[in-house]
């Protein structure tokens, strides 16, 4: 500090005068500097604010957000080479964009400032995704693949897990009474409702319950000890030892050494003092008696499988009283050139429109065509894509008929009333048929519409059940790819279900059951690769109310398209099994098709789904080679022969003389078939691989027995 003159402490007048004068100028003069006593510069208060804001624009890089990157770059001088700041963002998942000063240039880091609302919705995405399914009593849970939680949080904040591996794991070694005042202490590890604890109670190991009584403990040589256990399955190498004079049940009749409980505390099965052996009930499905004596006897038969399907049925689904059956695509749902009628006498209950079985039957106006129910017979029209006679709909409304006769016990027609109609148009690709507004779209509303109409007429409950889609030939040709097939297809189901669940006035999915049609052999010129039947098994493997019935190359065809009589009224047969299956069963209604595949040197393995054994059945589809196997080489495409084929239960396994390289592609009913023929089941591309199904259900047409066996889809395998 300067020497003052006078010293510092001064306190005359004139030092207090000058003082004064100063501090004056310190704090209301311009921004500069004032010189104390000993005539050194201060910084007056202006001169302080100046530098405070100095200090502050240096900062701005660290605090300020500017709106855009023009302002940003307008205030470059304010950000030191080599600094960051944020621009505001325009996306609505962040809030900000870095930006760095380099060289005098901002420059995007690419990092990013999130916005409230993306952790607003990633929060809600994780708590939803593992709380929304956790089991009762659980805030949080993370499920494996089977739906079960591997880890998760219960309601009081613990964290629980089904399973825990660990390549070590200490407990520390506590006395019984130290365990048990301390028992929610690191030392036990929470199973359930139970602790896990080493302990010194003479155990190497015990679990004790809640109220801290040993469940279970293996002692130190091995022993296995349990309060109570509850065991599914329990083998024993030799003899059961029991303590003497114990039981198995809590306690023992007057009569018997042993017995056993039912859950009314009646005496199930036992052995009494004499070494009978009693029991209560005896249910058997085999038994060998050398000689039966009984005060009363009754007997129940316990018949064969095929018998036993038609019990312990219950309808899946809650069916209305009218249910509409919907025929939909290209000529095949339509019948046309088929050739002959067979449905022509009235099938049980069903109706159908008085126009026809057919949009295109009626020669008046939709309304008119729609105007009343008749019983339903199959009709003829000879239509701009030809003539059409059987279509598939009339066995497939017999078949749900017959089928829930046979398998739901104690129906009878009466109790359901089917309604069937086909809106199909020949030579119509997926994007016209879709299309709304468009032609053959207003065809499916009038059905549902008026068919809503016809059942309020006569004080009946309606919905539509189930549409059968029989097209795809027109985009194979057309060259559709598959995406923007099944994209088209997804828009189709959604319009008919907007609708009909305006009509019905409740939320209706609408199923929808596709198959696999063998006449991509003859599509010119797309007749190299199967698109569309492929990508209509994706649908059915993909999509939840999609579902593919059987390929068509079990068939007989008129031409190189379209279905005979017998073949049209086959295929409605197939699709009432799978309809009653998915709709009247509630079970996994799907074709033969794969389910897993192994390759392992020389040897492939395809494991299928079928009803009963899988076969190799020549009898109906002649062998094209390979029962339809076919192996390509993944480079070059060429076929790689096969050794061996063999069979079992549910698998096929292929053989080669050499390793099967990776990559290599299985495929089935891809050929066989000569672009110009017939696609059917001698001449067609297919395949001879089929499951027992019709040992199970079948059905006569004119004395004919049609067994339901189903045969593999067309399917590729990548090995």
């Amino acid at each position: 500090m300067a020497e003052l003159n006078p010293p510092l402490g001064t306190t005359t007048p004139e030092i207090f005068l000058d003082n004064v004068k100063r501090a004056d100028e310190l704090v209301n003069g311009p921004a500069g500097t004032v010189d104390d006593r000993g005539g050194k510069p201060l910084d007056t208060w202006r001169q302080m604010m100046a530098k405070n804001d100095e200090v502050r624009q240096n900062l701005i890089p660290l605090s300020k957000q500017y709106m855009n990157e023009a302002a940003a770059q307008a205030d470059i001088a304010n950000i030191p080479v080599g600094s960051t700041t944020y621009v505001r963002s325009q996306d609505v998942w962040a809030l900000a964009d870095e930006y760095m000063n380099n060289g005098g240039t901002l420059q995007p880091t690419g990092r990013k400032m999130p916005s409230q609302e993306l952790v607003n919705i990633m929060t809600d995405l994780f708590r939803a995704t593992f709380s929304q399914n956790a089991p009762a009593g659980m805030s949080l849970a993370f499920m494996d693949e089977r739906k079960n939680y591997s880890v998760g949080l219960d309601e009081a904040g613990r964290l629980l897990a089904g399973w825990i591996k660990a390549n070590k794991a200490e407990l520390k070694k506590l006395s019984a009474d130290e365990f048990i005042s301390s028992i929610i202490s690191s030392s036990r590890l929470n199973i359930g409702n139970s602790a896990l604890s080493v302990v010194a109670d003479g155990n190497a190991v015990s679990v004790y319950d809640t109220l801290k009584r040993l469940c279970f403990a293996i002692n130190k040589k091995g022993v296995l000890k349990s309060g109570k256990a509850e065991i599914n399955n329990l083998t024993i190498a030799s003899i059961l030892g029991l303590p003497a004079n114990a039981s198995i049940s809590t306690a023992t009749f007057r009569d018997f050494v042993m017995a056993w409980r039912d859950t009314l505390n009646r005496p199930a099965v036992g052995i009494k003092k004499s070494g009978a052996f009693a029991a209560g009930k005896i249910e058997a499905n085999h038994g060998e008696v050398k000689s039966l004596k009984a005060e009363t006897l009754e007997v129940k038969a316990i018949i064969s499988p095929e018998f036993l399907r038609y019990f312990n049925q219950s309808i899946y689904s809650r069916l209305p009283d009218i249910a509409h059956k919907i025929g939909y695509g290209q000529s095949l749902a339509a019948g046309v050139n088929t050739q002959a009628l067979i449905t022509i006498a009235a099938l049980y209950t069903a109706l159908r429109f008085i126009g026809g079985v057919r949009a295109q039957d009626g020669s008046g106006t939709s309304a008119e065509n729609h105007a009343q129910l008749v019983p339903y017979v199959e009709t003829y029209k000879n239509t701009d894509n030809g003539q059409a006679w059987e279509t598939p709909m009339g066995a497939s409304i017999r078949g749900w008929y017959e089928l829930m006769i046979a398998e739901n016990y104690g129906f009878n027609p009466d109790d359901l009333i089917i309604l069937g109609s086909v809106p199909a148009e020949g030579g119509q690709p997926i994007d016209v048929l879709a299309a709304y507004p468009g032609k053959y779209m207003q065809r499916v509303f009038d059905d549902i519409s008026y068919g809503y109409a016809r059942a309020q007429e006569l004080g009946k409950t309606y919905r539509p059940v189930a549409m059968y889609w029989m097209q795809g030939e027109a985009d194979q040709t057309k060259g559709t790819t598959k995406a923007d097939y099944q994209a088209i297809f997804d828009t189709m189901q959604q319009r008919i279900d907007a609708h009909a669940s305006a009509v019905c006035g409740e939320e209706v999915h609408v199923p929808i059951f596709v198959y696999q049609f063998s006449s991509w052999i003859n599509r010119t010129p797309n007749t190299a690769y199967p698109t569309i039947p492929m990508a209509l098994l994706e649908l059915a493997q993909t999509r939840e109310n999609v579902y593919l019935t059987n390929p068509m190359y079990i068939h007989d065809y008129t031409d190189g398209a379209h279905l005979t009589a017998r073949s049209s009224y086959i295929q409605g047969l197939y699709i009432s099994v799978m309809e009653k299956r998915a709709l009247i069963d509630g079970k996994a209604a799907k074709p033969l098709m794969p389910v897993s595949h192994q390759r392992q040197g020389r040897a492939a393995t395809v494991w299928l789904n079928p009803v009963g054994r899988l076969s190799f059945d020549t009898s109906i589809v002649s062998d094209p080679g390979n029962y339809g196997f076919r192996l390509l080489h993944p480079d070059t495409r060429a076929i790689i022969p096969l050794t061996s084929l063999n069979i079992r239960y549910d698998a096929v396994t292929v053989s080669t003389a050499a390793d099967i390289p990776a990559g290599a592609i299985l495929q089935y009913a891809f050929h066989g078939g000569t672009t110009g023929q017939s696609p059917g089941r001698l001449t067609g591309p297919r395949g001879c691989l089929r499951d027992s199904q019709g040992d199970i259900i079948s059905f006569t047409l004119n004395s004919e027995v049609i067994r339901m066996d189903n045969y593999c889809v067309m399917f590729e395998i990548t090995l």
